[in-house]
């Protein structure tokens, strides 16, 4: 079969569902405010793409992969069977939420590990524990509301690392 064919008959990734390659060509079509329906969804794919189908799975794969090669964000409207394509706004306001979310697990992570005996712990596995607790303990700083309040009055810079760097010297 020569390599034409192939893509004819396999128009997606090589490992890829074609599934998951239906609904990468739903999505990737996608603009800013548009809103797809699971109904929808599973006409285009014939799987069930509700968080309880069988084609939840192949639809978070095609959400990622839009994300990644088409800069398309997807995300499920809360309550209902749909997902919505966001704009640069909802994205922003989204990270806020991602970050508090993180704060609160990196916050039990640490409440966790304090009750770590280190001598009941081997060498090896005692040095990766105060490593991970190191990052679980820096992470739980920078999710902190007052570090957010602390970085946006030092006027941080994405663009400009070292600056960010000294930001975050200055409240460690």
């Amino acid at each position: 079969m020569s390599e034409i064919e192939k893509k004819e008959v396999y128009p997606f990734e090589h490992g890829m569902s074609p599934v998951t390659a239906k609904l990468i060509d739903k999505l990737k079509t996608g603009k800013v405010a548009d809103i797809l329906t699971d109904m929808e969804l599973e006409e285009h794919c014939g799987r069930d793409t509700r968080v309880t189908g069988n084609g939840y799975g192949n639809l978070m794969t095609a959400i990622r992969h839009t994300t990644r090669r088409y800069d398309l964000v997807w995300a499920r409207i809360k309550g209902e069977n749909a997902l919505r394509c966001l704009g640069s706004k909802a994205i922003a306001e989204g990270l806020e939420s991602d970050i508090k979310r993180t704060g609160k697990r990196m916050k039990w992570a640490n409440i966790r590990a304090s009750l770590v005996k280190l001598d009941e712990l081997g060498e090896d596995l005692s040095k990766r524990f105060i490593a991970n607790k190191v990052i679980t303990g820096t992470i739980k700083l920078l999710t902190k509301k007052t570090t957010l309040k602390k970085l946006m009055a030092s006027s941080v810079s994405i663009v400009d690392p070292r600056k960010l760097l000294e930001s975050f010297k200055k409240i460690a």
